[in-house]
């Protein structure tokens, strides 16, 4: 899932979120932050402090899906351009994603919140509803407003969906073929009995046989808990488990890059971490790039930056670039922080360069 991400430990986690939320670029000068002919190793690559914009761009056909976002106006919007007009437009949608696949954005509506996709080519909402159903509901409705994912492919949708009253509030992972709008129910009732003491937060599709579940307990050891779930027989079977102890941990979340699925610690010891499976259990590696940040769109490529530094108000920091289908790192650098006011807040393509917006307090 992609997230926008600050350092420092001691701002409220409320402020980081206010904060990466923001979209940038409210101006619509949807060609102005590429450089045509430039590839992303030729870039400048500079900090600031002032509030960075961006667009990422995604085409079909004659189509342009423009991904706006604002860092000034604090705002994220989705325009649909066909033949040099704006055929479509979404205000503040939350955690657009878009398939290559199906041609469609997928965004939550945050104040219900509800899953909803519009095709980039006809600039028309699509219904996610499994049409075999006897009685389908009008509306998918989510676990909070970033409680879904597309798998690597993006021809599969995935989410947490009917929801318990009181603890332990998601009951199910269910999942839409996006091709034939099939849907498909993964039953998380057994969690309960595996993790009695915990609620789920999180989830990270491996393959369609295996995902991992991220459990966390709030009321007692604030502790977090990666388990490793393989289908047998339709039902979810616990292969292994780890625990993660330190800030933030109700905060952890999956991000997929290629064939990887990293687990963003969200400022724990500084550091993100690789999860893979081998021999029956999970294994954990510390991510070279430190922690991610947020991702963006380069000349029809995603790539996502992550942030290292050796301590929490270091002497200076090092951002590095990464294509997300493959985890190439593309780009690297070593900042020193501006105005001795520094928690790095994002990275994007703006006016022709790679730009590190890294100051809060302004």
């Amino acid at each position: 899932m992609t997230r926008h991400f600050i350092f420092m430990k001691k701002i409220p986690v409320l402020l980081f979120t206010l904060i990466f939320s923001a979209g940038l670029f409210a101006n619509d000068k949807s060609t102005s932050f590429q450089t045509k002919g430039k590839s992303i190793e030729e870039l400048p690559f500079e900090n600031t402090t002032e509030s960075i914009s961006w667009t990422d761009v995604y085409k079909s056909g004659g189509s342009e899906l423009h991904i706006i976002h604002d860092g000034n106006a604090n705002s994220t919007t989705c325009k649909i351009i066909k033949n040099g007009e704006v055929i479509s437009t979404i205000s503040n949608p939350e955690n657009p994603v878009y398939s290559p696949v199906t041609k469609c954005v997928y965004y939550v509506n945050r104040i219900t919140p509800s899953l909803h996709a519009v095709n980039i080519e006809s600039g028309k909402e699509v219904s996610l509803v499994d049409k075999t159903l006897r009685y389908p509901p009008d509306e998918i409705y989510l676990h909070g407003t970033e409680s879904f994912a597309l798998n690597k492919t993006k021809d599969k949708l995935f989410y947490f969906g009917e929801i318990w009253e009181y603890d332990f509030p998601v009951k199910a992972l269910e999942s839409i073929d996006l091709s034939t709008m099939e849907h498909k129910k993964i039953d998380l009732g057994s969690l309960r009995s595996d993790f009695p003491d915990y609620e789920i937060y999180d989830f990270g599709i491996i393959d369609e046989k295996n995902f991992f579940i991220k459990v966390y307990n709030f009321h007692k050891n604030r502790t977090a808990i990666v388990a490793w779930y393989k289908i047998k027989d339709g039902k979810p079977v616990l292969k292994d488990s780890i625990k993660f102890t330190g800030h933030y941990q109700d905060e952890y979340s999956f991000f997929q890059a290629g064939n990887k699925i990293i687990f963003d610690a969200y400022g724990m010891d500084n550091a993100d971490f690789v999860l893979s499976t081998e021999s029956g259990s999970i294994k954990k590696e510390t991510f070279a790039g430190g922690m991610i940040m947020n991702t963006f769109v380069y000349d029809g490529t995603e790539y996502f930056a992550s942030l290292d530094m050796e301590e929490q108000y270091a002497s200076s920091y090092t951002v590095a670039i990464y294509e997300r289908d493959t985890m190439k790192e593309v780009r690297r650098k070593t900042f020193k922080p501006l105005n001795h006011l520094w928690g790095v807040v994002a990275v994007g393509v703006q006016d022709g360069k790679i730009l590190v917006e890294d100051v809060i307090c302004k």
